[in-house]
């Protein structure tokens, strides 16, 4: 009886490891990520994706929208973000500025891409933490949002 005991401490005292190392953790991080939106509506097709932190990721805005109307882009924002914020924002920032307001809570943006047209840029993964983003062309912002989740 005791070296079964011994034996299924043996065991726990491993998954603790495991669980704290992250090693087998089964996320799935990117490198690249390719975010479009769903045809002609206000929405992105990738609402959230996994990146590790500190890894090299090239991002790219790919708007298949057919509507000339539809411009969008991707701004990336430190955790905890208030996006409505940041979207007013960028309105007040203006059409001359690429709808992107100077503020700090902004890490990274996909510059705007006319529909047909493809905006990329690369960028370090930032600490572990969850990253909302949005298109902050007028009107956009509310619906266009997701998140990027940076890991160890």
């Amino acid at each position: 009886m005791m070296k079964y005991f011994s034996h299924l401490i043996l065991l726990s005292a491993t998954a603790a490891l495991l669980l704290t190392t992250g090693c087998g953790d089964g996320i799935k991080t990117v490198d690249k990520i390719v975010i479009r939106p769903v045809g002609n509506t206000l929405k992105f097709e990738t609402e959230e994706f996994t990146v590790r932190a500190g890894h090299t990721i090239t991002a790219i805005m790919d708007n298949t929208a057919t509507n000339p109307a539809l411009l969008h882009n991707v701004v990336m924002c430190n955790p905890k973000s208030n996006i409505n914020q940041l979207g007013l924002a960028a309105v007040k920032a203006g059409e001359e500025n690429g709808y992107i307001p100077d503020d700090e809570r902004i890490k990274f943006v996909l510059p705007l891409a006319k529909p047909g047209k493809k905006t990329k840029i690369q960028f370090v993964a930032p600490p572990p933490g969850d990253y909302p983003f949005f298109c902050s062309y007028p009107g956009h912002f509310g619906l266009m949002k997701g998140v990027m989740h940076s890991v160890e």
